[in-house]
């Protein structure tokens, strides 16, 4: 007599609920099948394997008309000789580690086999699975278990989770609908709640609720049926109690579906304790960290090798995802898995001291960034420290809480980074909470915060709160004798003093910061001091004192392989440039500038907007002005940026150009503009940055800022202007287009200046024609 977990013949069991999404990984699956006999769906604790296997499965037998098609059903088996008598029995053998190849099943040639979770009697499905294949050669076997078989042959599927909207997007029913995840809430909702309609008033609260299971369906299926006693906005509010707030009260399911809990214990039980240590420590990462954090944060003295053993183990159960993100391989957990393993690592006492290794290496990261800042590897660690940003958060959040002064370490080396990417009001907001919460830590790390949290100020345009900070910041320096520190500090107050208004008390202070730097050889502090006093003659019509200190800043910039010295010191050359009507430069030297922020500062882009606003505006294209101006200003916005004089200059010059235009058309212009994204923006102001009208007059001269080498080439004209475009990142095909000429003739040029320049390659040229060789490629 057969086991009643066996079925045969050629229907499957009907399902009770929909089967809703997953078209993609249904097609995939089933392509798979046709091509191999043995697949195997895998994935984490109620992701859908089973409901996934039984859609291709009916899909399968549908198309090829099988002679027939057996479910064993493993789910509930832990036995494995149990697991070996079902098996066998499908087959209608006595055994199937001793049958001969060539066998047929009985009821013909072509047959079906869905062994439905296999994760508990893994070796002797493996071993059972080896036999049919080489036994039954009219048999294919379609898998579902939360790890693979292991045999030859098989060909594995990670079934990932839903699609999931971000709480942040949830503001129209009707694109939520869209995500399987939302799909899947809705309909079992109905279930439990037949009025249940998803609406404006409930939309976040379901997207919050999808999001934070991670899309895992079994827990969506869960959170649904809570809601015969919580409404969705209660429920998205008490979903950080998961796992056990997820259950369901049904007897007609498997025990291990009836609750989140359950469904995770079926897999972490048989774990072994090293497993279960790595997956609890795993927990306290907000983001899937690399290597060296897992090491760092989760291994024990002498454990680097095993560690890697144990991951590899974690994976194979589907308890680990690993990804390869921006090049790396990282390793993250299911939320729903995560969330249960941090329970566990309460439980053994372990949280805090795990939480304390967490933040501590993120801290020593956030300093490694902050050393790395004034070097060519910028762009690479706003990069990586973007991608640690959850991380970074949840290592600030515990050491407000716990240790102060480490949360003081990583924010005050966080605060450039915070610039860079724009996030002022973050930046300024974890600053604030560090030094108010660490008042006796270290003067060192408080004038570093102090530094950092004025020169935010400074950007968002609150003057006096950055004069305030850095005070703070300068004093800090003396007491402690650290003149470099009080270099950057006084070149900090007088550029807040300039924009104040104060000219004359401005320049002495950067003047007196110069001089520091220039006492202690310091070259990215004489940089930026020259910048300053440039800056200082520039906004006291001193427009030859301006040009002789911005060149000396480029020149030093190009010595010290410094880009972004580089792109603030062409960037006021091309204010320089504007104030003295040479908007041919004026144009050049922008559309550097910005090609070069756009990857090292993103948050300086909207001053440079501003600038080709204003660059317009001067070539009485007004329409333009109010696109970029816009384009500016909501960045500015965005950024949590306040009007400052600067910025009440461009508005002037705004207001004009509104004047100059009908009322709907600039309106229509500024509508624009607030539609750019920050690339849309950049792209549309390098559109127009050419230094002459199309098809009119020369080309461009070599421009100011250029190298002596790449003078020296013999480039011709043409060649200059394709090269200006070329170093902004347009690829052959843009440039085309926006000169007028044939794609040919583009690689023409790109290909005699490369030959002139001795460069072998696009960006190896744009480091010659910058003058700083060590940025290129080899």
């Amino acid at each position: 007599m057969l086991d009643p977990a066996v079925r045969v013949g050629r229907c499957l069991p009907g399902q009770l609920t929909s089967f809703i999404g997953r078209r993609e990984e249904l097609a995939d699956v089933s392509r798979a099948l046709r091509a191999h006999r043995l697949v195997t769906i895998c994935g984490p604790p109620g992701c859908g394997k089973t409901r996934l296997a039984l859609a291709v499965a009916r899909r399968s037998v549908h198309r090829r008309r099988d002679d027939g098609v057996r479910l064993v059903e493993l789910g509930e088996v832990t036995d494995p000789w149990r697991a070996l008598r079902m098996l066998s029995a499908a087959l209608g053998v006595s055994n199937l580690l001793r049958v001969h190849p060539g066998i047929q099943p009985a009821e013909g040639t072509s047959l079906l086999m869905v062994l439905d979770g296999c994760e508990r009697v893994l070796w002797i499905c493996g071993r059972s699975a080896l036999s049919i294949l080489r036994s039954f050669p009219g048999v294919r076997l379609l898998v579902s278990s939360r790890e693979p078989l292991g045999v030859p042959g098989e060909v594995v599927w990670r079934l990932g989770p839903l699609p999931t909207p971000t709480p942040a997007a949830a503001t129209d029913p009707k694109q939520l609908r869209d995500y399987d995840a939302v799909h899947l809430f809705t309909d079992r909702a109905r279930a439990h709640r037949p009025s249940f309609q998803l609406d404006a008033t409930n939309a976040a609260a379901v997207a919050t609720i999808c999001e934070a299971v991670g899309g895992n369906p079994l827990a969506i299926e869960l959170a649904a049926a809570r809601l015969t006693t919580l409404a969705p906005e209660q429920l998205a509010a008490r979903i950080h109690e998961m796992p056990d707030l997820l259950a369901t009260g049904s007897r007609h399911l498997p025990p291990r579906q009836r609750t989140l809990r359950a469904s995770i214990d079926w897999s972490y039980d048989p774990l072994t304790p090293r497993e279960r240590e790595l997956l609890n420590r795993l927990s306290v990462f907000a983001a899937p960290p690399d290597l060296a954090a897992v090491h760092a944060v989760c291994g024990n003295p002498g454990s680097a090798g095993r560690i890697i053993d144990v991951l590899a183990r974690l994976v194979e159960k589907s308890l680990i995802q690993a990804e390869t993100i921006a090049g790396e391989l990282r390793y993250g957990l299911a939320e729903t898995i995560r969330c249960y393993a941090a329970q566990k690592l309460a439980a053994l006492g372990e949280g805090e001291r795990i939480r304390a290794r967490h933040a501590a290496h993120y801290a020593l990261l956030a300093e490694a960034g902050d050393e790395g800042r004034d070097h060519p590897a910028r762009s690479e660690w706003i990069r990586r420290l973007t991608l640690e940003r959850p991380n970074l958060r949840a290592a600030l959040a515990w050491g407000l809480r716990s240790r102060p002064e480490l949360a003081l370490r990583t924010a005050g080396a966080l605060a450039w980074f915070w610039q860079a990417t724009g996030t002022l009001v973050e930046g300024r907001h974890w600053l604030e909470r560090a030094l108010a919460a660490s008042e006796v830590a270290d003067l060192g790390a408080r004038g570093r915060a102090w530094y950092g949290a004025g020169r935010i100020a400074a950007r968002q345009g609150d003057l006096a709160a950055a004069w305030s900070f850095l005070g703070q910041a300068r004093d800090a320096a003396r007491r402690l004798g650290d003149r470099r520190a009080e270099g950057r500090a006084l070149c900090g107050l007088g550029t807040v003093l300039l924009r104040m208004g104060d000219r004359a008390g401005g320049r002495s202070r950067i003047e007196a910061g110069l001089a520091l730097h220039r006492e202690l050889g310091d070259g990215p502090g004489i940089q930026r001091a020259l910048c300053g006093l440039g800056l200082a003659a520039l906004m006291t019509g001193d427009h030859a004192t301006a040009r002789a200190r911005l060149e000396e800043s480029v020149e030093l910039a190009r010595e010290l392989d410094d880009q972004h010295g580089l792109a603030a010191a062409v960037g006021l050359i091309a204010d320089l440039a504007i104030a003295t009507g040479d908007l041919e430069t004026a144009g050049s030297c922008l559309g550097v500038s910005i090609g070069i922020l756009r990857h090292l500062d993103p948050g300086a882009v909207a001053r440079r907007l501003g600038g080709f606003a204003r660059l317009a505006a001067a070539r009485s294209e007004p329409e333009r002005a109010l696109v970029l101006g816009a384009a500016a200003g909501r960045l500015r916005a965005r950024m949590g940026a306040r009007p400052d004089p600067e910025w009440y200059r461009i508005e002037e010059i705004l207001a004009r150009c509104r004047r100059a235009l009908p009322g709907p058309a600039a309106e229509a212009a500024e509508a624009r503009g607030r539609e750019l994204s920050v690339e849309g923006a950049i792209d549309y102001a390098l559109d127009g940055s050419g230094s002459r009208p199309s098809g009119t007059g020369e080309a461009p001269a070599p421009p100011a800022w250029a190298s002596e080498r790449s003078r020296a080439a013999g480039l011709s004209p043409r060649e200059w202007e394709v090269l200006g475009l070329l170093m902004t990142g347009l690829s052959n095909r843009a440039i085309a287009l926006r000169l007028t000429i044939s794609p040919n003739t583009v690689n023409k040029h790109v290909a005699s200046i490369l030959k002139k320049l001795r460069a072998r390659s696009r960006a190896q040229a744009t480091a010659i024609v910058l003058g700083i060789d060590g940025t290129a490629e080899g």
